[in-house]
């Protein structure tokens, strides 16, 4: 019996599924399109089928990132009505959700890490992805703003700071805790890292 063809969809997503582990694990320079398709178990044309060029597969992979990380974040802001335990959720859950996306969050970083200076002979290949990545940020803060102006609108948080700064300033944190796990320093495995973490992140952002 002859083997059952995929369809063009579940081919895409299996594409799309092997290009985020190999560009997560090697970067979008030392990734090759070869190598994409022979993970996913198909010829080059194939591949270029569905995607014009390893530029748009990783700039549409990176898109499909930018939406599965903002819907998780609203899935927890969800769970709470309260602005100040919305943000709470939100950077208590951060470890947990960070790990689960571990191979969507590492592409981002490579991203990230990859725009940092002048483009240079190394770095060249790699696709401007500011406007996308800055719209992948820009959702961040928009969601974190929108919950900091309704704590702000209780008398929660403090009226003097932009809401859009402390949107900042709790993605900086995000950020921050990202780069620095990878240290493994010994201070995040106690159990009060966290909460504590939290404490101090909301004592610059509660009302006195």
């Amino acid at each position: 019996m002859p083997r059952q063809r995929m369809k063009a969809a579940d081919r895409k997503h299996q594409i799309l599924r092997v290009a985020q582990r190999l560009f997560a694990g090697r970067g979008y320079s030392m990734t090759t399109t070869a190598a994409i398709a022979a993970g996913a178990g198909v010829t080059e044309p194939i591949l270029y089928r569905h995607f014009a060029s390893k530029k748009v597969l990783f700039l549409e992979l990176l898109d499909a990132i930018s939406d599965q990380m903002i819907a998780q974040l609203k899935a927890l802001a969800g769970q709470k009505a309260d602005p100040v335990e919305q943000i709470k959720l939100i950077i208590t859950s951060y470890p947990q959700v960070s790990e689960k996306f571990n191979e969507p969050f590492a592409m981002i970083d490579r991203a990230l890490a990859a725009m940092g200076g002048p483009r240079s002979k190394a770095n060249r290949q790699l696709p401007d992805v500011r406007p996308l990545l800055a719209h992948h940020y820009q959702a961040y803060e928009t969601l974190m703003a929108d919950i900091v102006h309704r704590g702000q609108k209780q008398g929660q948080l403090r009226m003097d700071i932009d809401a859009r700064v402390a949107a900042w300033f709790l993605i900086h944190a995000a950020l921050g805790w990202r780069l620095s796990h990878n240290l493994a320093p010994e201070v995040f495995a106690r159990r009060y890292f966290v909460p504590q973490s939290a404490q101090l992140l909301l004592d610059g952002l509660m009302k006195r």
